[in-house]
């Protein structure tokens, strides 16, 4: 999700590696005027089996009848390294924010793993003191990951994608009139699940201005978001099935990224403000100096309008370690944009929102957050999730 490209997510697997990879082309443009839009829709909401990376993903803000809070998060990917095969992996999460507990999974291909420990036998200088062959042992990967045990379904001719249980699919909507669309989803996890039907309030913000984040004018990476999807159904923990409504915000990204000479990691945002405002905020940070570079926001309003600025400024107010992999992650940020006379806090639900990711960043914090702030002298709140890729960075010497 410039950009995160990056949520994949970023991220995990094999956009870890992917990601991980990117050369970077710093942004300098202020507020732009926007152009027109790079992506089609309905058409680009199909995959697209010739980009190299693709990527649907949602997360939101649900609440029960009890009035319990929660967040969801859900990422389906496919990747695809040069003739290679394409591969298939996810990852999902429940934030139960009223009971302060956090549930994530993922699942890959066992044939990820050969493809992993074949990089990892010759691996690119930036990665040559992250990892070794061991790194993806199957064994070791089992600890942390589920392997697909049934072939992963893409359809090629309608938006549906299903990795075991799990599944997305849009069931409504075919034309512009996008409050007729509607999207299904169903994910099961260990230890909770749920089953939730969204259907978009707005239409589609093109980030960017144009859809289009690639780094380079050699490559693009499109980027379309549906940023407030109204959303019902129930989710099931502890051996309790509830029935919850609220919030989703879904991001749709494919094509293609240039190979680095330095590794990088991002920090992501998106927020939706009470006032009807969303945001959708991203910085690279190059790994081996903390340096954040190609800031980008693109921000739309309860309006319509949309304003596109590189000035964002982030940052952290506090760090959490995580006890599980020692990783050490920044918890709190103040972002700004001076441009638009906007500054914000944003605060996590819990601390503990960190997710295994398959490749050598080893984990990211993917999290449900609530955000304050001041939007040209009026105050605002909302909430928000952040995507937080590349913590686990080791220098290489």
């Amino acid at each position: 999700m410039n950009n995160r490209f990056m949520k994949p997510c970023l991220i995990f697997f094999m956009p870890c590696l992917l990601f991980f990879l990117l050369s970077c082309a710093t942004a300098t443009r202020a507020d732009v005027t926007l152009a027109v839009p790079q992506v089609n829709l309905p058409k680009d909401e199909l995959p697209h089996p010739a980009a190299p990376v693709e990527w649907w993903y949602y997360a939101g803000h649900l609440q029960d009848a009890q009035g319990r809070t929660y967040g969801v998060m859900a990422s389906f990917f496919t990747a695809k390294m040069g003739n290679l095969p394409t591969n298939h992996f996810m990852i999902y999460a429940l934030t139960e924010k009223t009971e302060k507990k956090f549930h994530s999974g993922s699942i890959i291909q066992k044939s990820m793993i050969d493809i992993m420990r074949t990089i990892a036998d010759n691996p690119p200088p930036a990665l040559k003191k992250m990892v070794g062959p061991d790194f993806f042992d199957l064994d070791n990967v089992e600890k942390h990951h589920a392997i697909m045990k049934e072939k992963p379904v893409v359809m090629k001719d309608q938006l549906a994608i299903k990795y075991e249980e799990n599944f997305f699919r849009k069931t409504k909507g075919n034309d512009r009139n996008f409050t007729g669309w509607e999207y299904r989803t169903k994910i099961t996890g260990s230890d909770f699940s749920y089953s939730l039907t969204m259907v978009p309030a707005r239409g589609p913000m093109f980030v960017n201005g144009i859809g289009n984040v690639g780094l380079s004018e050699s490559e693009d990476m499109y980027y379309y978001s549906f940023t407030r999807l109204d959303t019902t159904g129930t989710i099931s923990v502890n051996g309790e099935t509830r029935e919850v409504t609220g919030t989703i915000w879904y991001d749709h990204q494919f094509g293609s990224m240039a190979g680095p000479e330095d590794p990088v990691g991002w920090d992501w945002f998106c927020l939706q403000l009470e006032d009807g405002t969303d945001m959708n905020l991203s910085a690279l940070r190059k790994l081996r100096t903390g340096e954040r570079f190609n800031r980008l926001g693109t921000i739309q309003r309860a309006d319509g309008r949309v304003s596109v600025v590189h000035d964002l400024i982030i940052e952290p107010l506090d760090s959490w370690t995580s006890p599980d992999t020692g990783i050490t992650y920044p918890s709190g940020w103040k972002l700004a944009l001076p441009s638009l006379n906007t500054s914000f806090t944003v605060k996590p639900d819990l601390k503990g929102q960190e997710m295994r990711a398959f490749g050598p960043f080893r984990a990211i914090w993917e999290g449900s957050c609530t955000v304050e702030g001041v939007v040209d002298g009026v105050v605002v709140k909302g909430l928000a999730y952040t995507e937080l890729v590349g913590y686990a960075f080791k220098p290489v010497e």
